[in-house]
């Protein structure tokens, strides 16, 4: 619901009450999940190719494959407690989008924020920091941060 970042949930979940925030929850393990499954296809090319014949990697790979869920979960689990109270958000969507369908003002709906500057903000400055340390990119930093300054610049006025 484009000007407030929030989703309504349409799944089965609903059926068995599972909370939103819980719902919201398990969508992002699972992206998590698929970035570390991800990660885990480089992983097994690599251990084919080059280290079959250590013994050290084939007993620590293991390891480290269970230790990249376990992470994903326990980093991924801290998203409840940035979830706002639920009371009144809703509404507040509801009154900046007048026009929606009846159902969907039934519908459970979870609003992870009213406004998403910050969310666009944030994002923005890590990665030209990040940008900045590598060595190798500091010849992009100045038109990849003009196109993060205009890109943050038409969010925030659109947004208003």
């Amino acid at each position: 619901m484009f000007p407030a970042l929030a989703g309504i949930s349409l799944g089965v979940l609903n059926s068995f009450n599972v909370t939103v925030e819980f719902q919201g929850l398990e969508v992002l393990i699972a992206l998590g999940y698929v970035c570390t499954a991800i990660l885990f296809v480089f992983e097994n090319r690599f251990y084919t190719i080059c280290a079959q014949n250590c013994e050290i990697w084939k007993w620590f790979r293991h390891v480290w494959l269970a230790g990249h869920y376990i992470v994903v979960a326990i980093l991924y689990s801290g998203f409840l407690f940035f979830i706002p109270d639920q009371t009144n958000l809703p509404e507040n969507v509801f009154r900046r989008l007048p026009c929606l369908l009846r159902n969907l003002y039934e519908a459970p709906i979870l609003v992870i924020a009213e406004d998403y500057t910050y969310h666009v903000i944030f994002p923005s400055v890590v990665s030209v920091a990040i940008s900045r340390s590598s060595r190798t990119n500091k010849k992009y930093t100045k038109s990849y941060l003009k196109i993060l300054v205009l890109g943050d610049i038409t969010a925030i006025v659109l947004h208003n």
